[in-house]
């Protein structure tokens, strides 16, 4: 099919929102990923799950069978769906645990649990068909009680629940309702017209769990998912093995088998002797090659949440560049002509400590003199409250965030002023007010213009420095293909086959 016949046929599935985004598809600024997010958004969803137009790869004959073998961090605590964090436990969940929705990191929003969803005209109520028959691991059906319970865990203010930081301001408890045993019905603190994923892997706390879970998840690991616990090791790995119940196409390989590493360099090591499939990227970087950075596993950023990957982002909003003359006549201005001292707290994790020394070298031109303080992961979250974490209260800070299918937790949690993670303490009733108009539109081109003026705004109050959006990749061995990953730490594995020498 060529581009013009496909845009052509297009046209016909939808109204004018659709035909906005179709527009942007046809002039080359939007990609077939986000066109495909947009069609899932608006209710297209069959679209979104099943068109080929053709720009696939024709793809080798996958046999079943055979072990996965793969490495991983340690998690930093016991693997609870509602509390988990780090990329090592939601690799481990990605093998149980399922979703109202995927964002797939190929073609965006698929449905899962969820058949279907739409807005009200206000996209302050959104509904969903669940998927009928699905079962839990230890064979309970999973119905709306459960997904109205899995919620209603997750926003609430007891639970110790990680996603509060995502729902803060966009769900409360009560929130979700049961309408009948497959249909939910979510009532939003206001209006989000990109609600769906909020309900999706983006937030990888939402996995669907039975009405009556009792926080004992690493017992069994009862979800829904392609496969299903043989057993588990603390500190050391799990077994899962192929779930021959599951709704979906059954998963390719028999088991998967995880193993969990104190140290990046021995997961390599492991790899390149043969004895593990897949593990995360390790490379790090030296400082002295930060252009490198953002050349192939990198793009610039522009200090705010609005990467160029989101068809939100307004493509006229001026680039921010390097002035030194003008950081010394603010520093000037602002009664420090000769620089001051200040210490940057941050994770030893990933590229960040070099990443660190580079901010603090390009400080120096300017007269600013940077302390680097760098802690264990664990110890720099701390509990991840006000009060009791270095992320959150230090003066100056370095911190990793995982990609979401839009920006939309990152402005309500960073900047909004009643944010749960606003570390830089930023209050602005002009953002606030702009944020509520970014949720309510109703279509791509809304979306940008409430977006191009977050962004100018953002540019001129500067809480964050956003400075690049690195590419997430994972290591596999050229003995498999079919592995899948998405860019906040899941690892799908049931489409693995084994290529035969």
């Amino acid at each position: 099919m060529t581009k013009r016949n496909e845009i052509d046929s297009l046209r016909n599935l939808s109204g004018d929102i659709w035909n906005v985004a179709v527009d942007e598809y046809a002039k080359g600024y939007l990609k077939r990923r986000d066109l495909l997010k947009y069609a899932a958004l608006i209710g297209l969803t069959g679209f979104a799950a099943s068109q080929d137009l053709g720009f696939s790869g024709t793809a080798r004959a996958a046999a079943a069978g055979g072990t996965v073998r793969v490495g991983l961090g340690q998690p930093t605590k016991a693997i609870d769906p509602i509390t988990v964090t780090d990329p090592a436990s939601i690799g481990v969940l990605s093998q149980v645990g399922e979703y109202l929705i995927l964002d797939d990191p190929k073609d965006g929003l698929q449905p899962k649990l969820a058949l279907s969803w739409e807005a009200d005209e206000t996209a302050k109520r959104w509904t969903f068909k669940l998927r009928p028959g699905v079962k839990f691991h230890d064979g309970r059906t999973v119905t709306a009680k459960d997904v109205v319970a899995s919620f209603e865990r997750l926003v609430d203010p007891n639970s110790g629940s990680s996603a509060l930081s995502a729902y803060k301001g966009i769900l409360s408890k009560g929130g979700a309702k049961i309408i009948d045993d497959e249909t939910v019905a979510f009532d939003l603190d206001q209006s989000n017209s990109n609600f769906p994923f909020y309900v999706s892997s983006d937030v990888y706390n939402a996995v669907i769990l039975p009405a009556d879970y009792a926080g004992d998840f690493e017992k069994n690991f009862n979800g829904t998912g392609p496969f299903k616990l043989e057993s588990f090791r603390p500190k050391q790995g799990a077994t899962f093995v192929r779930n021959s119940d599951y709704w979906g196409e059954k998963a390719l390989p028999d088991r998967v088998e995880i193993k969990f590493f104190d140290d990046e360099q021995a997961q390599v090591v492991a790899l390149q002797a043969g004895q593990l499939d897949v593990i995360p990227s390790t490379t790090r970087l030296e400082p002295a090659i930060v252009k490198g950075l953002l050349k192939g596993r990198a793009i610039a950023g522009n200090d705010t949440p609005f990467a160029p990957i989101f068809p939100s982002a307004d493509p006229s909003v001026p680039q921010r560049k390097q002035d030194i003359a003008e950081a010394k006549r603010l520093l000037a201005e602002a009664g420090v002509p000769n620089g001051f001292e200040v210490t940057l707290t941050t994770e030893r994790a990933y590229d960040i400590p070099d990443y660190a020394v580079i901010i603090q070298n390009f400080a120096k031109k300017a007269g600013i003199d940077i302390k680097l303080n760098v802690l264990p992961q664990d110890a720099y979250y701390g509990s991840a409250t006000f009060g009791s974490s270095p992320w959150l209260d230090s003066n100056l800070g370095i911190t990793d965030f995982g990609h979401r299918g839009t920006p939309d937790i990152f402005l309500n949690a960073t900047l909004k002023s009643t944010g749960a993670w606003n570390a830089a303490h930023f209050k602005n009733a002009d953002y606030d007010a702009l944020l509520v108009d970014y949720g309510k539109a109703r279509d791509l081109q809304a979306q940008r213009i409430a977006a191009g003026k977050i962004q100018n705004l953002l540019l001129d109050e500067a809480p964050e420095i956003i400075s690049y959006f690195s590419q997430y990749s994972r290591i596999a061995s050229t003995k498999v293909e079919g592995v899948r990953f998405t860019a906040i730490s899941h690892l799908l594995l049931d489409r693995v086959s084994f290529v035969q020498a």
